[in-house]
C-alpha cells in the first residue's frame, strides 16, 4: 500500500490551484466555517485505524500519526519550501524512513521513491492525465489515467493499462464513475497531496474531492453507496460506506476550525 502513495501524491499535487472556472456547485450549501481535520477514525473489518493530524502555524499539514490503538504504525512528514512541498518523509526517525522526491517543469510534475516513478500534466493546474510505473519483483506494469473533474472533484476516471491474455498483451480500460452530492467533503479544505495521501490509507476516492460521493460505479454497474450524518455546520461527522453485496466501513471525523 505504501508504494502506492507516489501515485497518490502524484494525481492531485496542484488540485486546489486556479480551479474556479471548474466549479458549479451553488453557493447556497457553502459551510459558515472553514473546517479542517483534526482526526479521522477508520474502522473496517473490526479494525479501527486513528490518524491524528499536526498543523504549521500557516495551517499547512506539517505530520500525519496513524495509530492503532497506542501503538503508533506510521508517521508522515511533509518537507516545504515557502508554499511548494520538495516531499514526504515516511517514518522519518525509524531504521527504515523512506522520502518522495517532487520535481517540477512547466506544467508536468515529477515523483520518484525506489523503482517507482509517476509524471502527471496539468491543464490550468487541474490534473488531466499521468503516466505512471511501479516494479514488482523486476517487472515493470505500467498504467495511464485520464480524469474527468467537475466542482474540484472526480466524477469519472479511465485507467488504461497492458495485461497478458494467453500469453499476448492486450490494451485493458476500466472506466470508473461518481455522483456527487452539493455538501462538502470532510477532506474539503486540506491540501492535495494529504488528500491522496488519504485516498490511498482509506482506498477511499473521496478523500480526493470538494464534494461527497454519493454513489460509485464500475462500468455502469454501481459498486458502492455511502450514506453520511452532517454536524450543523454542514460538514459530515460520520460516513458509512456500504458494498454492494460485500461489508461496511465507516469513518468517524473531528475538525477544528481555521
Amino acid at each position: 500500500m505504501k508504494k502506492l502513495f507516489i501515485l497518490a501524491l502524484s494525481a492531485v499535487l496542484f488540485w486546489n490551484c486556479n480551479s474556479e472556472d471548474d466549479s458549479s456547485n451553488s453557493d447556497n450549501n457553502e459551510p459558515e466555517k472553514t473546517m479542517v481535520i483534526q482526526q479521522i477514525t477508520h474502522t473496517k473489518e473490526d479494525v479501527s485505524i486513528t490518524y491524528a493530524f499536526e498543523y504549521n502555524e500557516d495551517d499547512t499539514i506539517s505530520k500525519i500519526i496513524e495509530k492503532q490503538g497506542e501503538d503508533v504504525l506510521n508517521t508522515y512528514e511533509m518537507d516545504y519550501s515557502g508554499e511548494e512541498i520538495n516531499g514526504v518523509f515516511i517514518n522519518k526517525d525509524s531504521d527504515d524512513p523512506k522520502l518522495i522526491n517532487l520535481t517540477y517543469e512547466d506544467n508536468k510534475i515529477s515523483f520518484n521513491l525506489g523503482d517507482s516513478f509517476v509524471q502527471n500534466t496539468y491543464t490550468n493546474s487541474l490534473l488531466r492525465e499521468s503516466f505512471y510505473y511501479e516494479s514488482y519483483n523486476s517487472e515493470k506494469k505500467e498504467k495511464e489515467v485520464y480524469y474527468n473533474i467537475s466542482d474540484e472533484s472526480i466524477s469519472s476516471m479511465i485507467v488504461k493499462e497492458e495485461v497478458i491474455v494467453n500469453g499476448k498483451p492486450v490494451q485493458k480500460a476500466i472506466t470508473y464513475s461518481y455522483t456527487l452530492d452539493d455538501k462538502y467533503s470532510p477532506y474539503a479544505n486540506l491540501s492535495p497531496e494529504v488528500k491522496f495521501l488519504l485516498f490511498i490509507l482509506f482506498d477511499d476516492i473521496n478523500a480526493l474531492n470538494k464534494y461527497n460521493i454519493t454513489e460509485e460505479k464500475l462500468g455502469g454497474t454501481i459498486t458502492r453507496t455511502r450514506a453520511s450524518l452532517y454536524g450543523s455546520d454542514n460538514y459530515p461527522i460520520q460516513t458509512v460506506i456500504t458494498e454492494i453485496g460485500g461489508g461496511e466501513e465507516s469513518f468517524l471525523y473531528v475538525y477544528k476550525e481555521i
